[in-house]
């Protein structure tokens, strides 16, 4: 390392987030500003590969987009929980009605993100998520 950079930060990753939303832009603007708050992002377009994926890079994190063309979002949870480690936490990430959000949410033991908010907002809320998670999960440490 060079002698003028003693002060360059080395942040440890927060974690692993897995989105899956078929909106590219907006998966695109997600990525980069999950990746600014200090995430390991990756990103799937659609349904296609995410218990692979899921079982492969082991995210502490998955967001899933309710409205994906080819299968519901609530119907892609339970075929990606089958995949994952107890630890990893699963959302919603979806631009429907809160009170939709709310039951589905109820329904299915997960939180929600609304995709309405910045993305910003995302990521600080997964930072507070991943500051929790550090105190019960080691592979976030």
């Amino acid at each position: 390392m060079p002698p003028y950079a003693p002060f360059v930060s080395r942040s440890v990753p927060k974690g692993r987030v897995l989105v899956v939303d078929n909106d590219k832009d907006h998966l695109g603007l997600l990525k980069l500003e999950l990746e600014r708050a200090g995430f390991e992002v990756e990103t799937l377009s659609g349904p296609i590969g995410v218990s692979y994926r899921i079982r492969v890079t082991r995210p502490a994190f998955v967001l899933i987009d309710l409205s994906l063309p080819a299968i519901r979002g609530d119907k892609l949870l339970r075929i990606a929980r089958l995949a994952a480690d107890t630890e990893t936490r699963f959302y919603y990430y979806s631009a429907a009605d809160e009170d939709t959000l709310r039951a589905l949410s109820a329904r299915d033991g997960v939180s929600y993100i609304r995709k309405s908010g910045s993305t910003v907002a995302v990521a600080q809320q997964l930072s507070i998520a991943s500051t929790e998670a550090v105190r019960e999960s080691p592979r976030l440490g």
